[in-house]
């Protein structure tokens, strides 16, 4: 019930310079008073806050600064407002017994937003007697961002870690790295949605988020599958991204409208997001030549069925269908093979592969592959087989023969090749089960 009314400007002002401890808290209780809020006590403490004085070590400056951000816009704070900002920020000077008396009166969300920023221990139960939708009605997007938030986390409260999470990593600027870790410790890719969207107006920030999650300088590594895509892709000089479709891109979410130079587009095919491999496939059937007979066919199977493969042999799959004759030769197409690829894929490339031109190492390999897994093609495997450019695989194929189940149709299918066959060893395949079949 502080009366303020007998002091003038000059007098308040000489109180918070003066450094007596009893005269700056005069000052202060000029603002919290219950009959009202001296106006000009408000604007000399708030002016001297921002100008970076701290004038008093127990009043909580940070409350105050992230009440007066910038990235509120024009958003203003009403007396009420700052009233009730100024009972938060001297807590530690007139006790707790202020806060306790507000119960859960309906608070400004700028304000409510600050308190987060700094309440900690004890008084974090003040904040769970808000819910997050509180926050919808902050300045855009960081209304729509949370959001978005309780889309998936139905119960929030603003005493709860995502939240003041959330709300350490925008006060920080984006730099606040322990917040950051610990944001992004579950569901990954959807957090890092709700960053893009917060930081959608605000480039700077998001900017330095991308260079405390990338940037291989940084003390502190972040360990988290799309982090450690976005380091080898080389994220960071993506030029033709800004820096929150970068953080949509990390997320798996960018949006299919943003243009990507083609060095990009191979690199999505590495990503762990499958719908993002997907979309990076689908340009790739627009884009991209591929020299392996029905390339496009096969990249299309992956489109529909992105868990046949994992990232690193999606890429892998993408090069040999370009070129199925690889620089570094039959051993990076034996490697891949060892990985574990799916067979339905491996039959489909080989049977592809016999209607081609000209034989290839890719082909010639998987045939092998399959070979000694003890793959039993079917009469219509072989007879698609036989018709392969490459020796090894018409061999192959006419070896098969005798282990078909329809032998009548095995035998048609050497007696054709026997007119047109020119290999020797195959000839002498040929022949020998033809005779085995009769």
């Amino acid at each position: 019930n502080f009366d303020s009314s007998g002091y003038s400007f000059q007098d308040l002002e000489a109180y918070w310079k003066s450094d007596i401890p009893s005269r700056m808290q005069d000052v202060l209780k000029a603002i919290v008073s219950s009959r009202g809020m001296n106006t000009d006590a408000e604007a000399i403490v708030s002016n001297s806050i921002l100008k970076g004085e701290d004038r008093m070590p127990d009043l909580d400056n940070a409350l105050i600064k992230t009440a007066y951000s910038s990235i509120w816009g024009k958003n203003t704070l009403t007396e009420r407002d700052k009233r009730m900002l100024y009972i938060f920020a001297s807590r530690k000077i007139f006790g707790n017994e202020l806060i306790q008396n507000i119960g859960t009166e309906k608070l400004n969300p700028i304000i409510l937003f600050s308190m987060v920023s700094t309440l900690r221990g004890s008084q974090n139960d003040v904040l769970k007697r808000y819910s997050v939708s509180e926050f919808f009605n902050l300045p855009e997007p960081i209304g729509s961002a949370f959001a978005k938030l309780s889309e998936t986390y139905p119960n929030l409260t603003l005493g709860d870690p995502i939240v003041k999470d959330l709300v350490s990593i925008m006060v920080s600027g984006g730099s606040d790295v322990a917040a950051l870790d610990h944001y992004l410790e579950e569901e990954t890719s959807f957090r890092l949605v709700i960053l893009a969207l917060l930081t959608s107006k605000m480039p700077v920030m998001a900017e330095k988020i991308l260079l405390v999650l990338l940037s291989p300088n940084t003390e502190h590594q972040f360990n988290y599958d799309v982090i450690n895509w976005g380091k080898k892709a080389e994220v960071l000089k993506m030029a033709e991204l800004d820096a929150t479709q970068k953080l949509f891109l990390l997320a798996g979410a960018l949006d299919s409208k943003v243009t990507l130079t083609p060095e990009t587009t191979v690199k999505l095919f590495m990503h762990p997001v499958e719908t993002i491999r997907q979309k990076a496939i689908a340009k790739s059937l627009d884009t991209m030549e591929f020299a392996h007979h029905d390339g496009k066919e096969i990249m299309r199977l992956i489109y529909d069925n992105p868990k046949l493969l994992d990232p690193s042999q999606t890429l892998r799959l993408a090069q040999f269908m370009e070129n199925p004759n690889p620089k570094a030769g039959a051993q990076v197409v034996q490697e891949w093979l060892g990985t574990g690829i799916d067979k339905t894929i491996l039959i489909k490339i080989l049977l592809a592969g016999a209607e081609g031109r000209e034989k290839n190492v890719l082909d010639f390999e998987i045939c092998r592959y399959l070979q000694t897994e003890g793959w039993l093609p079917t009469i219509s495997n072989i007879k698609q087989l036989v018709k392969s450019k490459d020796s090894y695989i018409r061999l192959f194929a006419y070896s098969e023969t005798v282990r078909a189940s329809d032998k009548k149709a095995a035998l048609a299918i050497l007696q054709a090749a026997k007119g047109i066959e020119k290999d020797e060893a195959a000839k002498k395949i040929i022949e020998t089960n033809i005779n085995v079949l009769k």
